[in-house]
């Protein structure tokens, strides 16, 4: 009967050491879980980030854009004026010029932080699959 209550004692210290072992196991789980929710909090933060200066660039895009069209009417009736006389004014031709150059390079720059963004997204999504 001793024998029996050893075999039962030591099968429930097997059983004990198996759950203290799962218990570990799911701990690592619920850190790695709370790495990946604080890794996807500052992503959101930096998407947003992001999402407010590219908003930021398109505001200024478009602004120099309608700028370039009050510039193009004003060069029409210019153009128009001075038609008969056959003067051209190269000063508006090089306004003209310097704005598309400005909104050339702020979409330039758009395209680059979208590439910047698409990145970082993929390097989350890598180090979210290892984790798993």
């Amino acid at each position: 009967q001793t024998d029996l209550g050893n075999e039962k004692l030591t099968k429930l210290i097997d059983i004990l050491k198996a759950i203290a072992i799962e218990q570990g196991k799911f701990d690592q789980v619920l850190h790695g879980q709370e790495k990946l929710d604080v890794v996807l909090q500052a992503q959101g933060k930096v998407d947003q980030a992001l999402r407010g200066q590219v908003q930021g660039k398109v505001d200024q895009v478009l602004q120099k854009m309608g700028k370039l069209d009050l510039l193009l009417q004003a060069q029409e009736k210019v153009d128009q004026t001075l038609q008969g006389q056959g003067l051209k004014t190269v000063t508006s031709q090089e306004t003209i010029s310097q704005m598309q150059q400005e909104i050339k390079d702020a979409l330039k720059d758009l395209r680059r932080k979208a590439n910047v963004n698409i990145s970082r997204n993929d390097d989350i999504l890598k180090k979210i699959k290892k984790q798993k």
